[in-house]
């Protein structure tokens, strides 16, 4: 014979955990969506992307040798 409680309570445990995992896959697809729309905004280039892109102009100060 089974546990009429016991089962309801593992039921509602494992709502809970299913409930949990979704809200987190749906903040996973919320921050997505939002990475897809920035990226889908910026203007397509032939050239190949820079991936440095993001280093603040650090890379474009060019040094003379002082002698």
């Amino acid at each position: 014979m089974y546990d009429a409680h016991a089962m309801q309570r593992d039921l509602q445990e494992e709502f809970e955990d299913l409930k949990t995992k979704n809200m987190t896959t749906k903040e996973r697809v919320r921050k997505l969506n939002v990475i897809h729309r920035g990226l889908a905004s910026r203007p397509a280039t032939a050239s190949k992307p820079n991936k440095y892109a993001h280093v603040a102009g650090k890379l474009e100060v060019t040094h003379t040798k002082v002698t």
